[in-house]
């Protein structure tokens, strides 16, 4: 691929391109209104100005309405072409069969359509955070506690893709290695881990973000390159990646992916089921307040006290774990922060609408809370491959 002999992102540089191309599109626009405007106020003022002097200014406004006509339709065709290459490298492809159809689904039909067990999440739940743990002990560290590796992880992602391949035939074939993004920093604005250009065809990643995050991120943004975009496939794809290759760095990277999105369902699983040993018929902890409580005479506290003693129960989160589970460290945020351009809170609202807007418009209804149903996935997934070993 082309794109591929660069390591600098040309999705990237596109999209620098791109600003440039509009900011001119919008001064051409600009022009040829302010042309109009000022040459029908001219013939309206006109009396006895020299002809020559009137063909002279004719003449100019003309050549200079000519380039910006010329450039107006040269940018609607450069629009045209982008977006033919977006909707066949992305937007068609949120309406193919998914991951889940082509090797999961079948095997799972004789079960039914069965919904899973707190039980049944918890088991996963701890089989993650188990693994996460005896992982997390192994990494070696700096005199921080911060994970050390020098490893080209790029080209690790690229081989441990084309092994999940070998097992999964839509994933096999070329791949290009994964590229850091040259404005890392202000995609960490946007808690951005990494990037799939469609127009390019690439798979891009935060350079910035803690070391931890980054294996599966290439994962996840290669699954992207082989056509599956939805989010929570591609996060499944990375995991298994991860999980299923012999460096225990993408383990444990594979591992950390998942745990925050199950650790959170679990938690609501508690809440809304503890409700429900209280007589309150509920089906999301939203619904949970302080007002329904008192007017069902139920002791906050107690109820709190309850939801705090089953999840204890389940396997701790270790103390390395937590210090890995961070998207930047405080010394990159700090960084970040000082070297922003915009506020980091505006540029993230603003990404958080463009991003739920596109998928929406995609017919992905959850917006972004489609990374979430990872879950779900993960649930099939171990349901149909070591069931055992969640008993």
């Amino acid at each position: 691929m082309v794109t591929g002999r660069t390591d600098r992102s040309v999705g990237e540089i596109m999209l620098g391109v791109a600003v440039v191309l509009i900011l001119l599109f919008i001064i051409a626009t600009v022009i040829l209104t302010a042309g109009r405007i000022i040459q029908f106020i001219r013939r309206r003022k006109a009396t006895g100005a020299s002809q020559e002097s009137e063909v002279s200014a004719a003449a100019t406004r003309t050549v200079l309405n000519r380039v910006c006509v010329t450039y107006i339709k040269v940018f609607v065709l450069i629009l045209c072409i982008v977006e033919l290459i977006q909707t066949l490298n992305c937007f068609v492809l949120y309406h193919t069969s998914t991951f889940e159809e082509q090797y999961v689904s079948e095997y799972l039909k004789d079960k039914g359509d069965r919904k899973y067990t707190i039980e049944e999440l918890a088991s996963l739940r701890d089989l993650i955070v188990s693994r996460a743990n005896e992982l997390g002990r192994k990494m070696p560290r700096d005199y921080k506690g911060d994970i050390i590796c020098e490893d080209d992880l790029a080209g690790k992602a690229v081989e441990y893709m084309k092994a999940l391949g070998d097992k999964y035939s839509g994933l096999s074939g070329f791949y290009t290695k994964p590229k850091a993004l040259y404005t890392s920093e202000f995609f960490s604005q946007q808690y951005i881990m990494g990037y799939y250009f469609p127009f390019s065809m690439e798979a891009n990643y935060n350079d910035v973000m803690y070391i931890s995050n980054k294996p599966h991120t290439m994962c996840h943004e290669l699954a992207h390159t082989k056509g599956y975009i939805s989010e929570d496939e591609a996060n499944l794809i990375g995991f298994l990646a991860c999980i299923e290759s012999d460096d225990d760095f993408f383990k444990y990277s594979g591992y950390l992916s998942v745990l925050g999105y199950i650790d959170k369902d679990l938690k609501e699983s508690i809440l809304v089921d503890t409700a429900r040993g209280y007589g309150l018929d509920i089906t999301s902890s939203d619904e949970i307040n302080k007002e329904l409580f008192e007017s069902a005479g139920i002791n906050t506290d107690e109820y709190l006290k309850d939801v705090n003693r089953i999840y204890n129960s389940y396997v701790h989160i270790s103390d390395v774990v937590k210090h890995d589970r961070v998207f930047l460290t405080k010394e990159a945020w700090n960084k970040v922060e000082s070297n922003a351009v915009l506020d980091t809170e505006t540029v993230a609202a603003a990404s958080d609408a463009f991003i739920n807007a596109n998928l929406k418009a995609n017919g992905v209804s959850q917006g972004d809370a489609i990374y979430s149903e990872v879950v779900a996935l993960l649930m099939d997934f171990y349901v149909y491959n070591i069931e055992e070993e969640l008993q």
